[in-house]
Parts: structure tokens; sequence; C-alpha cells
């Protein structure tokens, strides 16, 4: 996990992964909220990179993904699974992590990928039209034997290093990852204005980013089925209807 200011998220987040994951490896991007004190709190946590707070604070994905997944190596786990604060898997893919993992051989280098739903004006109701209803994440994978992101961007870039891009390959489930972060609609502006402010001249999306707070009449809206949620109960109180 990279978190930067996620407290408000973060109780719920390190709840839904609790018991499904050996131990988390976090690296705490310069918080100046209570999240460093939510990770040392934490039992799972095995290790806590921090950065100092920074006024002129800029993101380093590729560094923070680079000195993560490295930590990961040197603390000698076979297998990544990378999730932000605001996050939520599904509980049928928790539950069945080693059962992936086990599923591939000893050599296999490979990323398994989820589909990402971006939840809107409700914690149990997903948006799904256009770009919405295709959106994936490569998010769980082996540790390679080195790790480097020489290939990647520095921004919106994959978790997965470039051993795996070389030499692997992506294999898709049909489970899925659960975005929190739009449920609001204040959320979704600040989303767009943050992104703006930080890539302004669409390096890293050439489509921009005014998208995520646009609302069109025929925006397809649908809820979560039974037997695919993700854990209600990891959502913040005044959130959850």
């Amino acid at each position: 996990m990279q978190l930067r200011n996620e407290a408000y998220w973060l109780p719920g987040c390190l709840d839904h992964l609790r018991g499904h994951v050996d131990a988390i490896v976090a690296l705490d991007d310069g918080s100046t909220d209570a999240t460093a004190a939510l990770l040392e709190r934490e039992p799972s946590v095995a290790d806590r990179i921090a950065n100092p707070p920074s006024p002129d604070h800029a993101w380093r994905e590729r560094d923070n993904k680079l000195r993560l997944v490295e930590r990961a190596r040197q603390l000698g786990f076979d297998w990544v699974l990378c999730c932000d604060a605001d996050e939520r898997y599904e509980s049928g893919f928790l539950s069945r992590l080693r059962e992936i993992a086990g599923a591939f051989l000893p050599g296999d280098v490979v990323s398994i990928a989820v589909s990402l739903k971006e939840l809107w004006d409700s914690p149990r109701h997903y948006r799904q039209d256009g770009v919405w209803g295709t959106k994936t994440r490569a998010r769980f994978f082996r540790v390679p034997p080195r790790v480097a992101y020489d290939l990647d961007s520095e921004l919106h870039g994959q978790w997965y290093p470039d051993h795996l891009r070389k030499y692997g390959r992506i294999v898709p489930i049909d489970l899925r990852l659960y975005h929190l972060k739009s449920i609001r609609r204040e959320d979704r502006l600040r989303r767009r204005d943050f992104y703006n402010a930080i890539d302004p001249h669409r390096r890293y999306q050439p489509g921009g980013y005014d998208y995520l707070a646009l609302e069109p009449d025929d925006m397809l809206i649908e809820a979560i089925a039974p037997g695919r949620e993700y854990d209600y109960g990891t959502v913040p109180d005044d959130l959850r209807p």
C-alpha cells in the first residue's frame, strides 16, 4: 500500500485485508493526518516505509512501487496484492487468494487482473456505461527475482514490475475491485481537479480527467449483485446507507 493522508479510508481497508493476507507493507508518503498512527497500531503491518512530510509534495509513484515491492521481496513474500486505502476487493477474490496463487507453477510469471468498478452515489452501486464498464487492474502478482520499473510511467502506471512485462502474462479473472472515492460527487470533483493539477498537459492520460465528474443523461448505474459483494462493513460510517 502507498498512502498519503488516507486516515478516513484506511481503517476500513485494513479491516477488509486483515486475515486474507499474511502481512502488509505500507509506504506512508508524507502524511500529515493520522495515517502514520493507524499504521503503527496495526499488527498486520510487517513494515512501514515513511517519507517525511513536505509542503511541496509530489507523487513519485514509480519510486514508491519499487520500494514497496522490493521490500516485499526482501521479506521473503512470494506474491503481492496491491490495494489503495479507498479500494475494496470483492470478498470472493480475497477468500481465494491462496487458491489462485497455488494454481500456477513456481516458474510462472503472472499477474492476475480483476475488473475495476467505480462506486457511484452509493456503496452498493457502480457506474457501468462507456469506459466505466471496461476498466481492469492487474494487482496480484508473483514477486520477481529483480524488481525494476524502468518501463513504467510516473503516473497511472502498472503495479507489476518490468520482469512481468518482459517475460510474463496477464491472467484476467471474473472478480472485482471496487473504488470508493467516486461515491460522493464532491470526491469525484476533487479527484478530477487533483489530476488536472498534477498532469495539466495530459502527459500521462491524453484524454484528460474531466470525464471523472461528467454525468450524462444516459449514465448507467448498476447494483452490486448478490455474491459479488465486498465487505460493506468496511465503508466509513457516514457513507453507509
